[in-house]
C-alpha cells in the first residue's frame, strides 16, 4: 500500500456497506428498524447500494414503497420479515443457511469450532468487543461483518493508523469473512422464502465483493495477518 489514504467518502461506503449488511443478517428486524427502511427507501438508490446491486436495490426499494402505499403493509412487511429470518437462520437443517465460518472450515461442520477462537483473538488485538450475550458465536458473518465496519471506522477517525486498520481488514477479509461469506449469501438466497430476503442476500454479496475489490486495489500485495 503506498502512503496516500483513501478518499473519505470511500472509507465511509465501505464503512455503510459492511455496518448496513451486519444488521440485515445480525438479527430479526425490530418494527421501528421496518418503519426506517420504509421511510428512507430512497437511500436504496444511492452509494454504496446503486452500484453494488442495482436490480436488489431496486427491488427492495419497490417492496418498501408497496409498504408504504398498503394499509397495514408495514405491520405486514415487518411479520414477513419475522418470519422468514427465524426460518433461514433458526431453522438451518431446513433452509442450508450457516451462518457461521467453523461451519464451514471444519471437515464436520463444527459449531463453535477453532475459527471462533481465531476470531475472537483477533476481535481482542484490536480493541474490537462484540456483544455476545445473546450466544451468538464470534465467527458469525453479522459479527465479523461489524468488524470491517469498525476497522473502517478506525480508519476514518485515525488518519495515522488508517493504513494498518485497512491492512487489518484486507487479511480479515481475505483470510475469514471471504471463505464462507459468498456460499453462505448464496444459500439464503436460493432458500429464501420471500423477495425480501433474497435482495437482501444479493445485495450484501454484491457489497462485500465492492469492499473487497476496494481492499486489494487500497493495499494491493500489502497486508497485516489478522
Amino acid at each position: 500500500m503506498d502512503n496516500r489514504t483513501p478518499a473519505l467518502e470511500m472509507l465511509m461506503a465501505c464503512q455503510t456497506a459492511c455496518a448496513w449488511s451486519a444488521r440485515m443478517v445480525g438479527a430479526s428486524l425490530e418494527r421501528s428498524e421496518v418503519d426506517e427502511l420504509i421511510a428512507h427507501r430512497d437511500l436504496f438508490d444511492e452509494e454504496p447500494f446503486r452500484s453494488a446491486d442495482a436490480t436488489a436495490a431496486r427491488r427492495l426499494r419497490e417492496i418498501c414503497a408497496e409498504a408504504a402505499r398498503a394499509e397495514g403493509g408495514p405491520e405486514a412487511l415487518w411479520h414477513l420479515t419475522r418470519q422468514d429470518y427465524a426460518y433461514l437462520f433458526y431453522m438451518a437443517s431446513a433452509s442450508k443457511v450457516f451462518a457461521y465460518e467453523s461451519v464451514y472450515r471444519t471437515d464436520d461442520a463444527t459449531l463453535c469450532g477453532p475459527t471462533m477462537f481465531d476470531v475472537r483473538e483477533t476481535y481482542r488485538r484490536f480493541g474490537f468487543d462484540p456483544d455476545l450475550s445473546g450466544g451468538i458465536p464470534a465467527d458469525h458473518i453479522a459479527v465479523e461483518l461489524a468488524f470491517l465496519a469498525a476497522l473502517f471506522s478506525h480508519a476514518m477517525s485515525v488518519p495515522d493508523e488508517a493504513q494498518a486498520a485497512l491492512r487489518a481488514a484486507k487479511a480479515f477479509m481475505d483470510d475469514h469473512v471471504a471463505v464462507f461469506a459468498f456460499t453462505m449469501l448464496d444459500s439464503m438466497r436460493a432458500h429464501a422464502r420471500s423477495d425480501w430476503y433474497r435482495a437482501i442476500a444479493c445485495l450484501i454479496a454484491a457489497l462485500a465483493t465492492q469492499v473487497s475489490e476496494a481492499l486489494d486495489a487500497w493495499c494491493g500485495g500489502c497486508r497485516e495477518q489478522a
